[in-house]
Order: structure tokens, then C-alpha cells, then sequence
């Protein structure tokens, strides 16, 4: 018996739904705490050559509202929110310099397949 076409793309997206990967950092013969040192190592470095750039931005929002009398508007009353968000401008570069620096000591990246699930 042949399977759907509809019910078979549905079926491949739900098991591949299931699944994302990790890119991790592998070297021959290296250990989990080798690996740990050296990416800790290259982001020290990578922190003193870009230190964080932190730039504020802020949105501002104003309402109004009414308090309503017996002809139209009795009183305005504006209202004015301001949110603030910090971005570190670096962070980017820092990123780019800490995997130089991983490739430079003879570590390479691969995808690594996580599953969402655990059984």
C-alpha cells in the first residue's frame, strides 16, 4: 500500500521537527576540560583586544486619555513610557575573534545533532 504524498511531507517535517544541531568545537585526542580551557582562553583574549561597547537605545510611547463630562472631554491626561535597551556593539567581532582564535590553536567547528526529544 502506497502512502499519501500530503501525509508523507507531514510525517518527514514532524521527525525532522524533532531534531536540531549544536556546532561545537572538536580537536583529535582532546578532552571535554581541554576544550573548555581554550575556548575560555580565546574569549579572555577576544574581551581585552574588543572590551563590551554598550549603547543605550530608548523607545518612547504616549497615550492620552479622556476623563469624559457632560460636554465631551473634562480633563487630557498624556502618559508618556520610555523602555530602554542596551546592545553591546562588539559582540559580533568578539565572536569572530574568539573562533580565529580556536581555528589558530587547531580546533575545528562541526554540526552536532541534538534531539528536542529525550526519551
Amino acid at each position: 500500500m502506497r502512502m499519501p504524498l500530503p501525509l508523507l511531507i507531514t510525517s518527514f517535517m514532524l521527525l525532522s521537527a524533532c531534531t536540531s544541531y549544536d556546532r561545537v568545537w572538536v580537536k583529535a585526542d582532546a578532552t571535554r576540560e581541554q576544550r573548555k580551557h581554550q575556548q575560555t582562553a580565546c574569549e579572555a583574549e577576544a574581551l581585552q583586544r574588543l572590551p563590551p561597547s554598550n549603547v543605550r537605545a530608548s523607545i518612547s510611547s504616549t497615550s492620552e486619555s479622556c476623563a469624559a463630562g457632560e460636554h465631551g472631554c473634562k480633563k487630557k491626561t498624556t502618559q508618556t513610557d520610555t523602555h530602554y535597551k542596551y546592545t553591546d556593539e562588539n559582540r559580533a567581532n568578539r565572536e569572530t575573534l574568539v573562533k580565529d582564535c580556536m581555528y589558530r590553536n587547531g580546533w575545528s567547528r562541526t554540526k552536532v545533532e541534538r534531539p528536542f526529544i529525550k526519551w
